[in-house]
């Protein structure tokens, strides 16, 4: 890392993997239950998960082609900011297939918003300075897990499903 600026963008860049962890893995053991809700069965929600992972899948895909065209940090504030409306939208679904269209769609900016977080720690760092970087980005996976699968499942526990994805959404 080069000066002070720099520090700054690799916390900035920390927080936002961060936020996307805190909310993915804190959200998905919960999305089965949520799912039932919509009368899924088993069937029904092994392929709610696997178009789910595929949505994510096509996140880091985006990424690079996106990311040339309108560059890097727009891409990642766009990202971040279209998810919001879809994890409020989740909490006011009705049918089986708004759940997985709406989860699809937070998926798959995650996805995109991880693939940028490392292509941006890639441009932001110096060549002395990458591994640290990186490691600092990388800390963000367990703290924003074990943050997220804690809190998350509190949050549902005395909000409700729709509290919860308003206070994801404000998160």
């Amino acid at each position: 890392m080069k000066g002070r600026e720099t520090i700054k963008q690799a916390l900035a860049l920390f927080g936002g993997n961060f936020i996307v962890l805190f909310v993915g893995m804190g959200l998905f053991p919960l999305l089965p239950l949520y799912a039932a809700r919509f009368g899924a069965d088993n069937t029904a929600i092994g392929v709610f998960f696997a178009v789910t992972h595929l949505s994510n899948a096509m996140g880091p895909i985006a990424a690079g082609l996106l990311g040339y065209r309108f560059g890097y940090r727009r891409l990642f504030i766009a990202s971040a900011i279209l998810a919001v409306p879809a994890i409020v939208l989740m909490g006011t679904i009705t049918a089986m297939w708004q759940l997985t269209a709406l989860t699809s769609l937070v998926w798959f900016f995650g996805g995109l918003n991880i693939a940028l977080v490392h292509i941006l720690t890639g441009h932001l760092s110096t060549p002395q300075n990458r591994g640290k970087t990186f490691g600092l980005i990388a800390l963000s996976i367990p703290f924003g897990s074990l943050l997220g699968g804690s809190a998350i499942g509190y949050i549902a526990e005395t909000s409700g499903y729709q509290g919860l994805f308003l206070a994801l959404a404000g998160w």
